[in-house]
């Protein structure tokens, strides 16, 4: 019966309008802006990472666009939506409608403060308060649980 309904809630979404965008640039996105899926928590939801510390805005903005970026991020998340959940419901037998997002800042507090840095962490908040506001649109259906940790502290 559940397996039914997860069939249905995906079946009943109207099309993306982002099913044709392609994000060439991903590759070199990661380079400088470290983030993806891996794996799942001990509830079964599926467990995102960033690495803050490691995020450089401005070699990342000389390789996409803030808009080009939020396009993805809003692929992403529609793919957590329809792919990423739902398979967690199945191998958990109940619904998963949530993620774990891990914020690992090591290197983030080390940061000197030139002007080139200051320069790049504006950037870096732009992009955060824009993904911010596209993340929020979705907060009613789906809850993200979020971490922040540092290598050191592990």
């Amino acid at each position: 019966h559940h397996r039914e309904q997860l069939k249905e809630e995906i079946n009943g979404r109207a099309p993306s309008m982002l099913e044709d965008f392609e994000f060439q640039e991903l590759a070199e996105v990661r380079l400088y802006y470290p983030h993806g899926y891996h794996g799942v928590d001990k509830e079964g939801q599926p467990v995102y990472i960033e690495r803050l510390g490691n995020t450089h805005p401005g070699k990342l903005m000389n390789v996409t666009t803030i808009d080009r970026y939020l396009k993805y991020h809003v692929q992403e998340f529609e793919k957590a939506l329809n792919e990423k959940f739902p398979a967690c419901s199945v191998a958990t037998k109940r619904r998963i409608c949530s993620t774990t997002s891990i914020l690992d800042v090591q290197g983030l507090v080390m940061m000197s403060l030139t002007e080139e840095l200051n320069a790049e962490k504006l950037r870096y908040i732009q992009l955060q308060r824009r993904l911010n506001g596209v993340s929020k649109g979705e907060e009613d259906e789906t809850m993200i649980t979020c971490l922040m940790s540092s290598l050191d502290d592990v």
